[in-house]
């Protein structure tokens, strides 16, 4: 059992039975928040230079949480104090803490931590072939990323991020497969399992090019539905167009 009385077995034993499922990264940050107390969890896959978000966790604020990481993938990822020396480590495996008061970088700790409520972060970075894991617990308490709870992270930490390159194997496999709008459908399914599959119809053929109009002819709706389903699923996705939705689907940015 850990600090926080959670059963680290039984909680890994609970993401390797949804692994390759829809909401797996859903499962994965609600874990993590009850084994280590986070208060918001992002990750992100790091490869051959561009850094894409996986999940992006904050209990009651999706839409809070979902301008913090594109505000980070947008920029701020490259003044990440831990990130760049984890990646120079060039260890498989590391976990270290911050502290928001310890960051030199004004505009970053002000955007990411003090006017968002938080004051400290874990960051682990966990590598697997040719690309990183990078996972941020961040904590409303400076404490929260102290010594104890960064000790019962490398304890664990290691077999949870398997967990998440086991799954990014597998979801990646079934995207390669199929048609292009199947693809995206089957990406929009596992990363944003709010939409309705309307919804995920609709945003796929945007995202393979398709305008409103020939949408609505081969979905049988009309040009105004498919507005309106566009307009929902901008909405969801907290973004402003045909472009940062494309970003999504191709897993480039939040």
């Amino acid at each position: 059992m850990t600090a926080l009385g959670v059963d680290p077995q039984a909680a890994l034993c609970r993401l390797v039975a949804v692994l390759g499922h829809a909401g797996f990264m859903d499962d994965f940050a609600r874990e993590c928040a009850a084994l280590y107390g986070a208060d918001q969890v992002t990750a992100f896959v790091v490869e051959q230079g561009r850094t894409r978000c996986v999940l992006a966790h904050r209990p009651g604020e999706p839409r809070l949480v979902q301008s913090l990481v594109r505000a980070y993938t947008r920029g701020f990822v490259e003044r990440d104090p831990l990130l760049g020396l984890h990646l120079e480590r060039g260890e498989d495996f590391v976990a270290a803490g911050l502290a928001s008061a310890d960051i030199g970088d004004d505009a970053y700790r002000h955007r990411l931590f003090r006017d968002v409520g938080l004051a400290s972060k874990i960051a682990i970075l966990s590598r697997h072939d040719r690309r990183a894991l990078y996972v941020n617990l961040y904590f409303r308490e400076r404490d929260g990323a102290g010594e104890t709870a960064i000790d019962r992270l490398a304890a664990t930490g290691r077999m949870f991020a398997a967990c998440v390159h086991k799954h990014e194997a597998l979801i990646g496999g079934a995207f390669r497969a199929g048609t292009a709008r199947a693809r995206a459908e089957a990406f929009l399914a596992e990363r944003f399992p709010t939409l309705s599959a309307r919804e995920r119809q609709v945003a796929a053929a945007i995202a393979c090019g398709l305008s409103v109009e020939a949408i609505a002819l081969d979905l049988d709706l009309a040009a105004s539905s498919v507005i309106t389903f566009r307009r929902r699923v901008y909405a969801k996705l907290a973004i402003g167009g045909r472009g940062e939705l494309f970003a999504q689907v191709a897993g480039l940015a939040m």
